[in-house]
């Protein structure tokens, strides 16, 4: 009896020990197919969140300039649109070099 109770333990540690080994096994295999995904997917995802930024402002421009009495696709809303980029790109600017933590962002000149 002693003896059968013994085999068994064997039994269930190596049962247990093939059930980690699965485990990790999943895990590694899983965590590489999502690390593998991402990789081929993150060129066409950040094309997509690129188009939908530049959507966006423009909209925003539109109904910014629109605001101000200029017309839809007229000269002057061009204009305004393309002084609110420089806006943009000023703030950015300022904004790097606020929070910028290493000393990498580049120095914009002030207007």
């Amino acid at each position: 009896m002693n003896s059968n109770l013994s085999i068994m333990g064997i039994q269930l540690t190596a049962l247990r020990g093939w059930i980690v080994t699965g485990v990790y096994a999943a895990t590694v295999t899983v965590g590489t197919w999502i690390f593998v995904s991402a990789m081929i997917n993150a060129p066409a995802a950040r094309a997509m969140i690129e188009r939908q930024d530049a959507n966006e402002i423009a909209q925003e421009n539109r109904t910014f300039c629109t605001k101000f009495g200029m017309a839809p696709d007229s000269p002057a809303l061009s204009t305004c649109a393309i002084d609110l980029a420089q806006i943009r790109q000023r703030h950015e600017a300022r904004w790097m070099r606020d929070f910028d933590v290493f000393g990498t962002a580049p120095v914009a000149k002030r207007p």
